[in-house]
Order: structure tokens, then sequence, then C-alpha cells
């Protein structure tokens, strides 16, 4: 009998740099594991319309062509998530196009398919607990994405709750975000700034941007809660940590993703499921609100909502209605354990704890608590259970206590746990910030290698090489043998290993049938596997697709990998295409007369591929090389450098942006702050301009040109801190004009600043970043002699090259 194919269930995600996306697939990647089923997360961007051509996202949507029933015999789909751009019919129809396939749909009530969703009463719960406990009247909101089902439920939820205690809102301190921490620091701004808004409590529609609304009332000495309360919802972890402690909304993300995948398994294997599944929400109390953490209230609250038995003569008797009790309380957040092994859980807790209070017998009742986050028994490090689990049985235990000093008693065994649970958060943080830090390393570690390597073999060795230090202990790369517009129907496996066992593929590859994700006869599936699929995209062309083991545990790296990748593989085709191009000049060297309009002819052609080249993958970076090297030109000419000298400026300036080619456009172009990382990695397009440049021989010092156009006069330039004179005079020139086209042309990210402030920005730093001479020719030419810049649509590059 032939053995039965183990079965693969499929989640969608947009992006893994969210905390709450990786949570639900971690319950989906475990219900995965307990159930012997292979798993492949797909990451490819929030769906876009057919038509948005030029969109950002678009050529990663390709990715989940992929799935195909032949792959995948389940999907779960975080829609509201990947369809936050469009509207309900392109996700239906989106979820539509893997038919047969079953499909759950997350977050969003879907028509026609079985839809998990989470109620709202834990919004109504902290809103009503900060108008009845904390009188608060003036409150201010912080959305989510208009577009987002989830977004707009929540704020429903905030303004029927509102309503039902008639309490106004003003619509102005209505402010729409992003989800993002940022937009939580630009609210506050918007609401003090612009409204010079007097409330008493800002709602955030998530944690992160709950999180850049304190930072931002911080930095104006504005205490929380004191002077105004800030809550969220997601009840992230750092909510632990946060200063204060975040009140928020816990929906149960992990738990989430765990119906969800037992739901599907449910549906494959033929049982009826419900149309619609509604997972509970929870208010959890912190002190950001003005409170005490949930749980911990005074004597006295315990004493007036207990039921008044007898504790100490009666606990055998009602041991059983104890238990229950507990189980009842504890039923919504431990899903992942069955009955038996939560009812033994709750045993163990009460009966420590009734030797605690009754016979002082603490080390036992701390003893569970402590195997409970160090031992394993729940298999989570989720700070937040942990607090829920004190909270509840503390409520339930605390009922049966009927004599104050034994709840004085309980209550002292109760801060402890807590203070036990508050050292294990600040534990995993720390170790979670060493993971980080030596993540960060090894992936600095591979990005800088990479970055030297300019070949496609060399670039697979030193993947296999360098991931396992980054946690990977799997991984599949396959590059498209065709590209285009969709998927192409046939890859190459160009890297395979598997436990740091590289797998013999040959250094032309394995070319095997796209779909089948991974070739077959390279790697026969033996043992269970978690596989995140990510694009490998250049611009707005897709060139293949990558798989990570998923036992990593920062999942958000892999986002970091996919971009690093990306880069080293652009680099080594744009190096192809360069060493074609040098081949093709020598060869015309040899034929053509030795004449220097020869010579530069054929060297203006090289300059003009390479530059084309990067135009086909950042138009904005194309035309700004172009408009400098129009503005160097003239001022090389104004200040009475010979036209050799000129024309070595002009080709400078067409390719001092080459070495961007590296960078990620998602970094080029990203709208917000830049990272330290993301910075550091931008400011090395010197570095790779000159190494890429350097072993060719130009008539003019190009590469050395190149390299230094970003150094200051005063030594605080970049990449080698130059002064004055050691800068040579043709970069200082391309430092001025790239200055200058960069402030007054329009960028993807920010709207053009215009000429007048450009030259605003070069007087201000004359002599100082910029030299003086260069600077005031500059000026002159735009202010008197009437010099604008080209329009560079079609620019002819041949109009460069003297032939004087």
């Amino acid at each position: 009998m032939a053995e039965k194919r183990r079965r693969t269930i499929g989640v969608i995600i947009d992006w893994a740099e969210i905390q709450y996306q990786l949570k639900m697939v971690q319950g989906v990647e475990d219900v995965a594991m307990e159930a012997d089923v292979n798993l492949y997360c797909f990451a490819g961007g929030a769906l876009v319309e057919q038509s948005s051509q030029m969109d950002g996202e678009r050529p990663m949507n390709y990715i989940y062509d992929l799935i195909s029933s032949e792959n995948i015999d389940g999907l779960i789909i975080l829609s509201d998530t990947i369809g936050h751009r469009v509207d309900a019919s392109r996700v239906r129809q989106f979820c539509r196009s893997f038919f047969p396939i079953p499909v759950i749909s997350m977050e969003r009530d879907l028509d026609g398919f079985p839809s998990i969703v989470h109620d709202h009463k834990g919004v109504e719960e902290l809103v009503t607990h900060l108008i009845e406990d904390h009188g608060y009247r003036k409150f201010a909101y912080i959305s989510g994405p208009v577009q987002l089902y989830t977004s707009i439920q929540r704020f429903q939820a905030f303004s029927r709750t509102l309503g039902k205690h008639g309490v106004s809102f003003d619509d102005r301190y209505y402010i729409q975000g992003h989800y993002l921490e940022e937009s939580g620091t630009q609210a506050v701004k918007t609401l003090l700034d612009e409204f010079h808004a007097d409330v008493d409590v800002i709602v955030a529609a998530n944690d992160s941007m709950a999180f850049g609304a304190i930072e931002e009332l911080r930095r104006r000495n504005i205490s929380v809660p004191d002077d105004i309360a800030v809550v969220g919802f997601d009840n992230l972890d750092l909510c632990l940590i946060s200063s204060p402690p975040l009140t928020t909304v816990s929906h149960f993300v992990y738990e989430q993703g765990r119906k969800a995948a037992q739901l599907l398994l449910e549906r494959i294997e033929g049982k009826p499921i419900p149309d619609i599944t509604v997972q509970p929400t929870k208010l959890v109390i912190r002190q950001s609100c003005g409170c005490l953490s949930t749980g911990m209230a005074t004597v006295h609250s315990a004493e007036s909502n207990r039921r008044l038995k007898d504790f100490t003569t009666g606990f055998p008797e009602r041991k059983p209605e104890i238990i229950q009790g507990l189980l009842e309380a504890v039923r919504t957040r431990v899903t992942f354990l069955n009955s038996s092994e939560v009812a033994g859980l709750m045993d163990r807790i009460a009966t420590s704890f009734y030797g605690a209070v009754t016979r002082a017998e603490e080390m036992e009742f701390f003893q569970q608590w402590n195997r409970l986050l160090y031992a394993g028994i729940l298999e989570t490090n989720d700070a937040s259970l942990m607090e829920f689990l004190v909270s509840v049985t503390r409520n339930v235990l605390n009922s049966y206590v009927s004599d104050i000093e034994g709840l004085k008693k309980a209550e002292d065994l109760w801060h402890q746990v807590r203070i036990m649970i508050a050292e294990k958060a600040l534990i995993d943080e720390k170790n979670k910030g060493r993971k980080y830090s030596d993540g960060s390393r090894a992936l600095i570690t591979l990005r800088e290698d990479l970055l030297s390597m300019f070949s496609e073999a060399d670039i697979m060795d030193d993947l296999a090489l360098r991931l396992p230090a980054v946690g990977i202990e799997s991984c599949f790369l396959s590059l498209f043998t065709k590209t285009g517009a969709s998927l192409s129907e046939s890859s190459r496996l160009l890297l395979a290993f598997d436990r740091d066992k590289r797998l013999p593929i040959g250094p032309e590859g394995v070319k095997f049938p796209t779909k089948d994700i991974i070739p077959r006869k390279v790697f026969e599936v033996q043992e269970r596997f978690s596989y995140f699929v990510t694009h490998l995209n250049l611009s707005n062309t897709q060139f293949g697709y990558v798989l990570f083991s998923m036992e990593i545990e920062d999942k958000r790296e892999f986002e970091a990998l996919r971009r690093i990748i990306c880069s080293s593989l652009q680099g080594a085709h744009l190096m192809q295409k360069v060493q074609i191009q040098t081949s093709s000049l020598r060869s015309q060297k040899l034929k053509l007369s030795r004449t220097l309009n020869d010579l530069r002819t054929a060297m203006g052609g090289f300059i003009q591929t390479i530059a084309r080249t990067v135009e086909t993958r950042d138009p904005y970076t194309a035309g700004h090389q172009r408009r400098v090297a129009d503005l160097a030109r003239v001022i090389g000419l104004e200040l009475g450098l010979d036209n050799d000298e000129v024309e070595g400026i002009r080709m400078a300036g067409i390719l001092h942006d080459l070495g961007k080619i590296y960078v990620p456009s998602e970094i080029l172009n990203k709208p917000g702050k830049l990272r330290d990382l993301e910075f550091d990695l931008i400011k090395i397009h010197c570095e790779v301009a000159y190494d890429i440049l350097k072993p060719i021989k130009f008539p003019w010092p190009i590469a050395q040109i190149i390299l230094q156009h970003h150094e200051h006069m005063d030594g605080t330039g970049y990449p080698n801190g130059l002064k004055g004179d050691e800068i040579c005079l043709a970069a200082r020139i391309i430092h001025v004009a790239d200055v200058v086209e960069a402030m007054a042309s329009h960028r993807p990210y920010r709207p053009a600043m215009g000429i007048q402030r450009a030259l605003n920005e070069i007087a201000k730093y004359k002599g100082i970043r910029y030299d003086a001479r260069i600077v005031d020719v500059c000026i002159h030419l735009f202010q008197n002699k009437g010099f604008t810049f080209s329009d560079v649509s079609s620019y002819d590059f041949t109009h460069l090259l003297r032939q004087d």
C-alpha cells in the first residue's frame, strides 16, 4: 500500500515585518506541527488593482501565483490585511481564484468563505472603563487605514459605546493613521499643534500608534496618564514593558491562528465548519489609562466581590467546584491544551494555593508558577497570557478566602507571582535584544560579503555558508528562466541546503516546473516542514523566489534577508552587463583607430548602457543623474576648465549614483524616517560605484570622483571624511550640482522643494560643506544667466560627448 501523502496548508500575509501577523502565523504553524502537516507562508505584499502598472507592490503579488491544488490542500488568507488597498469584490475574486482549494478568510467576513473575525466587546469594555471608572469625557481617536474592515469595525464600536454613555465626540479629533508608530507621533502633533486639543485620553486603533503617541507626549513633557491617558489595541508583548505599561484590548492573535488552522484541517477532511467564527476580545488594564494592572485591586475590593465561604476548612469538598470555575475563566485563552491538561494545570495551582494560604507552604505555589514560566508547560513565551492567568486565577481563588488575614496572605502571594512574571518578561526582552543583536551582526556580515560578490555562484556559496548563522536551517532559492509580467513556467534552482547540508544541484542549477515550488528530484520530502515563501524582484520585474525555513525566532528578519539577496543578485546582473559591455569595448578598440573621439564615443555608449540599466530600476535616479551632469558641465565651463576636464565631470555626473543599484528601492523611496541600518546601506553607494568602476580605464578619474562626491569641505562627509583640497575639484562640483537638483526635483516620497530653496541651502553651507567658489558660480548661473534643468524624459546621451 502506498504511503499517504502528508497534507500541506498555506497562509497568506502581506509582509513579514508586522508582529501581530507573525503571531497569528505562529498559531497556524503550531497546529500544523501538532497535526503533522506541512506549511507554506506566502508573503507577497498587499493586493493592488491589475491596472496599477506602476504600483510598488504589484510585482510582489506574483508570489501568490505559485499556489495551486497541486501543492496546497487548504489556504488561510489574512484577507483584510492584504486587501486594504482594494475593494471587497477584488478580495473576494482573489480568494475565488484558488478554487477548488478550501479557503478560510481571516479578519474579514467574506461572503462565500468561512470567516474568522473577532468581536468588539473589548473595545466596548475599554471605552466603558474610561468613561465609568475614570470619568473621561474628552476623547481623541487615531484610526487605522480607512479601507481596512477591522479598522472600520473598531471605530464603529468606539463611537457606538460613546453614544450609549451620552458622550459627544469632536470629529476634528479623529486622526487617520496607518497602524505605524509614526502615525501616533504625527497624530499628537496634529492634535496639539494644529487643533490645540484639550483631551483626557487618546484611543489608538493599535498598540504601535499608541507607543508613538506616548513617545511624542513624553518629548513634550506631558505625563501619561496624569495629563493625558493613552490606550491601544492588539496587546503586543511590548505593552508590558512600555513606560507606562499600556492599557489595551487583546484579540488573542495566536489563538486566532490556531483556530483558523484547526477549522481548515476539518474543512479539508470534509467536516462541516461554521460560516462565521467569532473570536473574543478582552480589555487588558495596565497603567497607561490611570489604573493599576488588571487584578491588582485592593484587599477591600477582593473582599467585597468574594463569595463568603470557608476556604480553609472546605477546600477538599469544594475542589471540583473551584476547578470548574477556573476552567471556565481560562478557557478563552488556553485553547492549545486539551481539557484534561488544563484541568490538571488548574488543579495544581489551586492545590498549591490552598497549601500556601493555610499552611504557609508558599514554595510549592511559587514552583508551580515557575514551571509555567520556565519549564515549557504552556510552550509559550507570551507574557500577556501569563498575566491573564494570574488575573483570572486570583479572582476565582480569592473569592473562596473568607478572612482578612487570609486575603492579605493571598495578595502577597499574587504580588510575588507578578514579580516573577515581570522578571521573566525582562529576561525575555534582554534575550530578544541579544539575539537581535547577534542576528543583526550576522546580517551585516552577510550583506557586506554579498556586496563584494559579482557572480551568482559566489552569492549562492556565501548564502549557504552564512544563512545558518542567521538561524536559517533550510533554504531554497530559484530564479525564473524567463522574466516578465507573469509567473515563469519554469525556474532554475540555484541554492538548496537543508540542516547544514548543501544539496547537489550543479553549477547551472536544476530546471523544474515553477509550481512545484521545490523540485521533487532534489528534495524528496520525508519530514514535516514549514517554509516562508517570498519574492525576489528588481524594481517592477520579478525574477524568482526564495524559501526560508521558519524556525528562526524573529521572523521579521526574513524581509531584511530578502532585500539583501535582491540587492546582491541585482549587482551580479549589473556586473554581467558591465562585463559584456567592457568586452565589447575592448573589441571595438582593436578595430577602431585609436583616436580620442572614437574612444570617447565607445565610452559614452558604455556609460549610456550603465545609466539605462539604472533607469530600468529607478527612473528617478536616472533622471537625477542626467540633470546633475548638465549642471556640473556648465559649472565647469563657467570656472574656465578645459573641455577634456569638463567632459570627465559630465561622465562622472551621469554615473555618480550608480552604486544605488545595490540599495533596495523600498529604502530609496521610503516615505518615513530611515533606520540607521537602512541609512548605512545608502551611504555605501559611493564605495560600491567605486568598486564597480575602478577596474575600467576611463580617460578620466571617474571612479575617484564618484567616491568623493559626498565629502564635505569641513570633513563631515562620507565615506572617508576628506577635507578641503583633499577632495578633487570635479567631486566638489558634482556635490553642489547633486544637492541643488535633488532638492529642486520631485521625489516619490516628497514634492519638489524648488530652485530657490536649493540655492538657499548651498548658500547657507558655503565654505562649510560646499566649495565657496563653486557655490557662487552655481547661484550666478541660475540667477543671472537663466540656467534651467533640461527635460530629460527622453534624453539623448550623445550631446554630452563633445567632439571638438
